[in-house]
């Protein structure tokens, strides 16, 4: 009884003969080297043939704030000629993101053929201004302004006044400005020069200051008792107040000069003397 089986060694079939009586081998080495030679030879042609490198798409500038990460393979893919999508093998170097500045970026895939892809691109870190954090302070000015900006030349959004609390959500690097958001949801900046960790006290409400008197005029003195009493002092210096004599009780009260002082009264005549 006879029976033929083929054994597929590489790509050669190979014939084996039995029989009942013994096997017979029917090998040919002479006819697997050369399929050997063959699928060499059309593997290191399909080698030779593969020089087209890969292709890196989707890259673009990229940017972010100090000390935050950001996926950099976003949007960012591979392809190949002969591999096809090979985003997996790629890789991207030179990110630093706790350092500020612009920084040079490279992506680089290699496809199985070992041609290699590489392409370069920026990615810009800007330096931390705001530092986020979340309590709350009282006002002590009559008023303060919050702007849209750290800066005294922004514009003002709004002011708050005396015992007004605002939380404090960010701080603004190097500077005494800190960015809040008052009870209606409002954010902007202000100073902070004028909080207090504890709300202040009322202030008392000074009383109105009391009107000060208008002066009663002092009628100017026209001797009407004596001239000895109505100046007051020495007879003879009639400038002190009240009196209004010019020169000497005698001569204001129009009367002679030769009475004594003391008797004259210019008010009902000149009683004992003289005109």
């Amino acid at each position: 009884m006879n029976r033929n089986r083929k054994l597929v060694i590489g790509a050669a079939a190979l014939v084996v003969g039995a029989t009942t009586i013994g096997m017979v081998s029917c090998y040919n080495p002479s006819a697997h080297e050369s399929v050997l030679n063959k699928t060499e030879t059309q593997n290191n042609a399909s080698a030779v043939a593969d020089k087209t490198e890969p292709q890196i798409l989707g890259v673009s500038e990229k940017s972010t704030e100090q000390g935050t990460a950001i996926d950099l393979m976003s949007g960012i893919s591979a392809v190949d000629n002969i591999d096809g999508d090979i985003t997996s093998k790629l890789t991207v170097s030179g990110a630093d993101f706790e350092n500020f500045g612009t920084q040079e970026i490279t992506y680089l895939v290699t496809d199985t053929a070992g041609n290699t892809a590489v392409v370069k691109s920026s990615l810009v870190v800007t330096e931390k201004i705001l530092f986020a954090c979340d309590y709350v302070r009282y006002i002590t000015a009559d008023s303060l302004s919050i702007r849209d900006n750290y800066s005294t030349q922004a514009g003002l959004i709004t002011s708050v006044g005396y015992r007004d609390a605002v939380t404090v959500i960010a701080t603004v690097k190097d500077t005494n400005w800190v960015k809040v958001r008052l009870a209606d949801g409002t954010e902007g900046y202000c100073i902070n020069d004028y909080f207090s960790e504890t709300q202040p006290a009322v202030k008392a409400v000074a009383p109105a200051p009391a009107p000060t008197p208008t002066p009663t005029p002092v009628t100017p003195s026209n001797c009407t008792s004596n001239c000895t009493s109505d100046c007051t002092a020495t007879p003879s210096n009639c400038a002190a107040t009240p009196s209004n004599c010019a020169s000497n009780c005698s001569t204001d009260c129009s009367s002679t000069p030769d009475l004594p002082i003391g008797n004259q009264n210019c008010s009902t005549g000149n009683p004992g003397g003289h005109y």
